[in-house]
């Protein structure tokens, strides 16, 4: 009985449940909370893993961007060197010269030659062969491209295909029918490593080459074209006319107290002389276009009994000029040039040497605007007289090279042998009576320790004396250095400048009111090639600083682009159909609504007297006369006046169908037009798109790891 009763009291008292219970759960707690610290210790290493993995990955790709961008200015460089060779043999070359062929050989053996450094030593980045007489890329050298970045060497590996110990990766050339189109530099492999972390980008790097192009501004479209004349555009009355829209022109003259003509946003060439005189003025205000011209000439000298006259010239865009921009006539005439003015010409002979020559009092030569003046060339004087110390009298009839390019007068400082050199008082010097001998001591000392003969010596130049009759009993007389190569020359006008400066700027300060600077422009020298640099820090007073320059100036490629920039014409108007009219015919074509669009004629002059809406196109074998308000396009083989401003506009298509009848014969205006042009389609197709470093150079078949 007292075991039952016992037994009974055990089964019934739970108080140590109670503890079992709390241990067990506070066992599951802690299980829980190491769990849930788990997962968030877990978390939080991910975390770092991802974004170790995701610093890693920009730093190999901030590598092969690095890569990238080295490539394209090693191509750009390449393309530059090639475009400009290019352009120098297609200007000698005939019509069936294949461009693209010379321009892809020539870019793929100046992409060869491109050179980085490795520990300090220059090294080809491409390995290449030759293949019948043509440069073949043929593999690159992946460590090179380490040049091109500035990630640390020990945490970047470069090979090729994946393989880190690579010597060297493929290239491959991309074709189609023949043509090369492009080169891919295979399997560019970069892997990047640091604290543990490695991140890998394999990828394809294509270079493509660009269509080779040598057409001028105004060829390439008609869509803005306002005048394509083989002959000379005239402005001669009519007070201020505009003309908006490119031109092509065989020259351009403005004549007249108070005409003015003005190009607006235009690109403009003329193959001929640009000549404004008797009180006439053009101006160009086109900052981004082109201006191309064989000489400039504002006013015009004394001449068979005619006095001089004035011009004025407004020049705002990049200027060429393949000869000498002249400044004639007196008080009045003025030049102002904005921009920059490239003077071409670097020849031995007046015609195709580029100068700025001042040859008129007074006058006014504004360049403080200009970014760039750069001068080729050399002006010339022209004397045709004997050698003084010559028995027998031997005439000469050259032009004497001044070697100046910013030259006043003809007796320029510059090249005439220094008074102290010769037995003369000055020089050029003007006699009386009987010639004096010439004495020269070479052994002069000039400047410094520098004698006339370190300049003359060794075959660099000779002393050339020479005289002119300037009255019954008067002669002058010019002593002057000759040299024998343009080098020689530019070292003594360099020294030149440097030892007298001041009397250069008082020379010209006779003749000119030279407008060198705003407060922030300076020139350099190199030669007889000056620079602007609108960089600032030059005094107000300081009117002209010479400084030394070591940059030649290389033009080759331009002129070689203007031998090129033949007239347009016959690359828009069909000239077998236009001959074959009769002659004096001249046909209004229009539209299914009677309305005139156009005029094509071959009588002796076109007269354009009266606005018309509808007319968009005149073309002429001959000379045309625009005398009132113009928008469309004029082709004429011949002269154009104009005295009316005129606005270029491009084709409609509703000209495609226009028509004339006449004496029973139905012409249609799409015989004589070709259709490039109807459809304002460029007959070169060519996009400054395709230039960009970005399209020329780009990733394919990107892959990372």
């Amino acid at each position: 009985m007292g075991i039952m009763r016992t037994t009974r009291r055990a089964v019934h008292n739970n108080k140590g449940s109670a503890v079992i219970t709390v241990v067990i759960a506070m066992l599951f707690v802690a299980a829980l909370g190491t769990a849930l610290l788990y997962a968030a210790y877990m978390g939080y290493q991910i975390a770092i893993t991802e974004r170790g993995n995701k610093e890693n990955f920009y730093q190999c790709s901030t590598a092969m961007d690095d890569i990238r961008t080295g490539i394209q200015n090693s191509v750009t460089q390449a393309l530059a060197a090639a475009y400009t060779n290019t352009l120098t043999k297609y200007a000698v070359s005939g019509e069936d010269f294949d461009t693209h062929t010379e321009f892809s050989n020539e870019f793929l053996y100046r992409l060869s030659l491109s050179k980085v450094k490795v520990n300090d030593f220059d090294a080809l980045l491409f390995d290449s062969a030759q293949e019948s007489g043509k440069t073949k890329i043929t593999a690159y050298y992946p460590s090179r491209l380490s040049s091109y970045t500035n990630t640390p060497p020990e945490t970047l590996s470069l090979g090729f295909g994946g393989n880190y110990e690579a010597v060297t990766g493929e290239v491959i050339e991309n074709t189609d029918a023949g043509r090369l189109l492009s080169i891919t530099m295979k399997a560019i492999s970069v892997k990047f490593t640091e604290n543990g972390y490695e991140s890998e980008i394999i990828s394809d790097i294509t270079i493509n080459i660009p269509d080779f192009f040598a057409k001028t501004p105004t060829a390439e479209s008609l869509n803005n074209c306002a005048i394509i004349a083989e002959g000379t555009l005239v402005q001669n009355s009519g007070t201020n006319t505009v003309i908006n829209g490119d031109i092509y022109s065989g020259g351009i003259s403005v004549t007249g107290e108070g005409n003015r003509l003005t190009f607006s946003n235009s690109n403009v060439i003329s193959k001929g002389d640009i000549t404004v005189s008797n009180g006439g003025e053009l101006v160009y205000n086109a900052p981004k276009y082109e201006l191309w011209a064989n000489k400039i000439a504002a006013g015009s000298p004394v001449s068979g009994g005619y006095p001089s006259t004035i011009g004025k010239l407004d020049l705002s865009g990049k200027i060429f000029v393949a000869d000498d921009l002249v400044l004639d006539g007196n008080k009045g005439t003025s030049v102002k040039l904005q921009g920059s003015y490239f003077g071409f010409g670097d020849g031995n002979t007046p015609s195709n040497s580029s100068a700025i020559i001042v040859n008129g009092r007074d006058t006014a030569l504004d360049i403080s605007k200009l970014d760039r003046l750069s001068l080729a060339g050399v002006s010339f004087i022209s004397i045709a007289g004997q050698g003084l110390n010559e028995i027998g009298g031997e005439s000469y009839s050259v032009p004497i090279p001044m070697g100046e390019s910013l030259s006043v007068k003809s007796n320029q400082l510059a090249y005439l042998v220094p008074d102290e050199c010769i037995n003369y008082p000055s020089n050029p010097y003007i006699f009386s009576g009987p010639i004096d001998p010439l004495v020269c001591e070479p052994d002069t000392v000039l400047w410094g320790t520098k004698k006339l003969s370190d300049y003359l010596g060794g075959g660099k130049g000779e002393i050339k004396a020479l005289y002119k009759n300037i009255s019954e009993n008067e002669k002058i007389a010019y002593v002057f250095m000759v040299f024998s190569k343009h080098e020689y020359a530019n070292a003594y006008f360099r020294d030149y400048f440097a030892a007298y400066p001041e009397k250069i700027e008082q020379y010209l300060s006779l003749y000119t009111a030279l407008s060198g600077k705003s407060s922030d422009a300076y020139f350099d020298t190199a030669g007889n090639t000056f620079y602007v640099s609108n960089a600032g820090g030059i005094p107000e007073d300081d009117k002209l600083t010479l400084i030394p320059a070591n940059e030649k100036v290389w033009t080759d490629g331009v002129k070689a682009r203007y031998s090129r920039m033949t007239s347009p014409f016959g690359d828009f108007v069909n000239e077998e159909a236009l001959n074959a009219l009769p002659a004096e015919t001249e046909l209004n074509f229009v539209d299914d609504n009677n309305k005139t669009l156009a005029i094509i004629s071959n009588k002796k002059a076109v007269e354009y007297v009266s606005p018309s809406s509808s007319i968009k196109l005149i073309i002429s074998t001959n000379d045309v006369s625009i005398r009132a308000k113009f928008s469309g396009m004029i082709l004429t083989k011949g002269n154009i006046t104009v005295s009316a401003n005129i606005d270029a506009t491009g084709f409609d298509s509703n000209m495609v169908g226009a028509h004339c009848d006449i004496n029973g014969v139905r012409y249609k205006l799409s015989d004589f037009v070709l259709s490039s042009a109807l459809s304002g389609a460029s007959s070169n197709e060519y996009s400054e798109n395709s230039w960009s470093p970005d399209k020329l150079v780009v990733y394919e078949n990107w892959t990372n790891n």
